[in-house]
């Protein structure tokens, strides 16, 4: 008897190892599989839950904030309009984690609704801002007839004027022409060239959505520093962009740059002792130089030529 069951038991052993009498679609847990020859299913396959992303990740990956993920776009309509390839600098932005940056902007929404008329409008950061303190006697001189009003806030960059505009209500004022330079404090913060100009053209878009017939004086980011620095170099490298948005028909560049600079150094008297923001004699010549432009574009029958 024992000579038959020998080699059966042989026989049993070497199929179990060669697989053929291993259950077909089962795995060694006897859980089913599925076949090596069908097609996997991408929609509605089981996948692991995602571990806690790394410092590298956190750092690294765009759609992670300190360690967090970001909401949904589609829970957040903000999120949702913004163009995704629109980097920082043209998407708005609020500076409310600074409690002067929410004094001024609030100091401005008060004086926008206590006014009646505004046919200038300055749009721009400290170097606009600070008419009212180096420049205000220039300001007054060269535009006090034009019915001004000065939309800077010191600091702000492309992003963040951006945001005030969008928030900002101007009830029936209709400003005839918006005098617009920014970028700077984009420059100072790495931002490229190529991106500001995308930060600029938004503000430009912005304003020509907001006020119809609205002409744009845009002016060339003025220089910057006593030596060759790479914030003077990349806000210089923006100008170059900024002029192919000129069109003759409502958006006009121009360039004071050769005015204000000599050599790689801006010339010292226009500028305080920061060689960033203008002095008495600076916005002296500033005024003087947007004036007759201004004015060129409040006549509604004559062209601006640069």
């Amino acid at each position: 008897m024992s000579r038959f069951l020998l080699p059966l038991c042989l026989l049993v052993s070497l199929t179990a190892c060669s697989g053929q009498g291993h259950r077909p679609g089962r795995d060694e847990a006897g859980v089913r599989a599925v076949p090596p020859s069908a097609p996997q299913r991408s929609l509605g396959a089981h996948r692991p839950a995602p571990s806690k992303p790394s410092t590298f990740e956190v750092f690294h990956d765009a759609t992670l904030v300190a360690g967090h993920p970001r909401p949904h776009a589609a829970a957040h309509p903000t999120m949702a309009k913004a163009h995704p390839s629109l980097p920082p600098a043209a998407r708005p932005a609020a500076r409310n984690v600074y409690w002067w940056w929410k004094k001024r902007n609030k100091l401005l929404q008060e004086r926008l609704a206590a006014t009646k008329r505004v046919d200038v409008l300055f749009v721009g950061d400290s170097i606009t801002h600070y008419w009212e303190i180096e420049g205000a006697d220039a300001w007054a001189h060269a535009f006090g007839s034009w019915h001004p009003f000065n939309f800077g806030v010191g600091g702000d960059q492309t992003q963040h004027i951006l945001y005030r505009l969008k928030h900002t209500a101007f009830g029936a004022l209709r400003p005839k022409v918006a005098v617009v330079m920014a970028g700077t404090n984009n420059a100072a913060l790495r931002t490229s060239p190529r991106n500001i100009a995308l930060g600029i053209k938004a503000i430009v878009k912005t304003l020509k959505e907001k006020f119809p017939g609205i002409k744009i004086l845009l002016v060339g980011i003025l220089p910057r520093g006593d030596r060759p620095t790479g914030a003077g170099r990349r806000a210089l490298g923006t100008n170059p962009l900024l002029a192919r948005l000129h069109n003759g028909k409502d958006i006009f560049y121009v360039d004071f740059t050769s005015l204000f600079k000599k050599g790689h150094a801006v010339i010292a008297k226009l500028f305080k002792h920061d060689s960033l923001h203008l002095s008495h004699a600076g916005y002296a010549l500033w005024g003087q130089l947007l004036a007759p432009k201004i004015r060129t574009l409040l006549e509604p029958r004559k062209v601006l030529i640069p």
